[in-house]
């Protein structure tokens, strides 16, 4: 029998061993082989198991073997951080796709620049993203870790200004208070508490593609030592499709930046995501297909159905499927491409066993491994996990800019499975002779 054990030291030590066992059970019966068999007689064999022989990985085997892999890759991607962390690289921009690392580079900057005695701020856009990265860095006194906004908040609060900031509120739409007048309202009161808000000696910032634009990076440097143009900076963005989720990103400002002579330190190799899920994602949304450093054999895989009505019940025969092969509930994450109160999982709440819980409200608690996850796709950038479960991807699905780079976040979250849950209508699209298809990415 061959089986997932014997996996880790190669088919050929198998066959070895196949071997010795035949020919000491043949040997107790009095039969002898010769020690090799004729050349036609192997061709024949060979010739025989080649058309039918497969090896299937169970799925719960697939996530260990990935995470083997992820663990031997992961040491690999450290070494950049020597030079950027060097003395002689004060500020550093590192653009890169997803998959490259800028997550996991962000939160090894900041513990070793907090290491050094220097105090760290670290933000994202995200409050899912930024309670992830507080888990992986605190408590640690020198480090101080939130979102963009909630950081901001909290100063506007320690300025005595949250009545101009809810009269704000009140007044102007989100998208303009948020954009404009939130960031110049944090600058006034990093004015008002200039004496008991002690810079910080270093600012990194992941995600970075949904916080560079102007007044917003502008106001930062109010609260960093030597500001943008002299302190010490590091900031991981990518400046493809993803920046397409929110299209805050601006030009102008990574001009700007690049004024204060950063060091530029682009990320070009995707260790993330197995290479069949990487090369279904760029025939999707068009984009190239980056250096892929994944070796596991893993592809997306769709699921249709007819109605929008029977979209749930297609999701939660999935998560049967997966909880009946041994796949941990906390190994698996829904991700919706539309608002949450508008998606699959909130509107049919699949009974599958186990609870599956959102993981965009600020008030739920660390989930546990028997805990299945759900988020919107914008909420879940800078995270992964095992198994992405794809609903709600609208229709046609990868046709304008934003539905192109849902699926980019979407099906880059995973380190092991793709599960894309689409109308019937997408995959016959999809995979229609070159001949009869028609516009889109088909």
């Amino acid at each position: 029998m061959y089986d997932a054990r014997d996996s880790e030291s190669g088919f050929e030590r198998y066959l070895h061993r196949l071997a010795r066992c035949t020919r000491a059970r043949e040997e107790s019966l009095g039969r002898t082989y010769p020690d090799l068999a004729p050349a036609d007689d192997l061709r024949q064999v060979v010739h025989c198991l080649r058309h039918d022989f497969d090896l299937v990985p169970g799925l719960a085997d697939l996530v260990l073997s990935s995470r083997r892999e992820l663990v031997s890759l992961s040491d690999q991607q450290y070494h950049i951080l020597d030079y950027a962390l060097h003395e002689a690289n004060p500020r550093v921009l590192c653009p890169g796709g997803a998959g490259t690392g800028k997550t996991l580079l962000a939160v090894e900057a900041a513990r070793r620049i907090a290491s050094r005695g220097d105090r760290v701020l670290v933000l994202c856009f995200n409050r899912v993203l930024a309670d992830h990265l507080k888990s992986q860095l605190l408590p640690n006194p020198r480090l101080t870790v939130d979102s963009l906004h909630r950081f901001m908040r909290s100063v506007v609060e320690k300025g005595g200004m949250m009545g101009q900031l809810e009269a704000l509120r009140e007044a102007k739409p989100d998208d303009e208070l948020y954009k404009s007048d939130f960031p110049c309202l944090f600058e006034e009161a990093v004015l008002n508490v200039l004496d008991d808000l002690e810079p910080f000696d270093a600012l990194v910032i992941d995600e970075g593609q949904d916080i560079l634009f102007s007044p917003v990076i502008d106001s930062l440097g109010a609260i960093l030592e030597g500001g943008l143009d002299g302190g010490r900076w590091l900031i991981f963005y990518d400046p493809e499709l993803q920046a397409e989720v929110y299209g805050r990103m601006d030009a102008t400002v990574l001009g700007t930046l690049s004024e204060y002579r950063p060091a530029l330190l682009p990320l070009k190799e995707n260790f993330r995501n197995p290479r069949g899920i990487v090369a279904e994602m760029c025939a999707v949304t068009g984009i190239e297909p980056p250096t892929c450093r994944r070796e596991l054999h893993s592809r997306v895989e769709y699921l249709t159905f007819d109605a929008p009505a029977d979209e749930g019940a297609r999701l939660r025969s999935l998560l049967v499927d997966l909880l009946r092969e041994r796949v941990s509930p906390g190994a698996i994450t829904i991700l919706a491409g539309s608002r949450r109160e508008d998606c699959c999982v909130s509107r049919h709440s699949p009974e599958v066993g186990k609870h599956i819980v959102f993981v965009s409200s600020p008030q739920v608690p660390p989930l546990s491994d028997d805990v299945i996850s759900a988020c919107t796709v914008p909420s879940f950038k800078g995270l992964e996990n095992d198994v992405i479960v794809l609903t709600d991807l609208g229709a046609p699905f990868g046709g304008s800019t934003w539905q192109r780079s849902v699926v980019y976040v979407g099906m880059t979250r995973a380190r092991t499975k793709v599960y894309a849950i689409v109308p019937k209508g997408f995959v016959e699209r999809r995979f229609a002779p070159a001949s009869s298809a028609e516009g889109g990415h088909a």
